[in-house]
């Protein structure tokens, strides 16, 4: 007897999807090959990290 069942993804409906808010900001780019350009600085608003013993 298996421990956990197989079970399928429920699929996407439209009402499960919000509406845009109005926070879309296109502030980089990353190329085919990798290379990002722009701006970076909001990956360092995840807050301070914490503070070691």
């Amino acid at each position: 007897m298996p421990l956990h069942k197989s079970t399928r993804a429920s699929r996407l409906d439209p009402t499960m999807i919000s509406a845009p808010l109005g926070d879309f900001r296109h502030t980089m780019h990353i190329g085919r090959g990798g290379d990002a350009f722009g701006d970076t600085s909001f990956l360092s608003t995840l807050g301070p990290s914490p503070a070691s013993p």
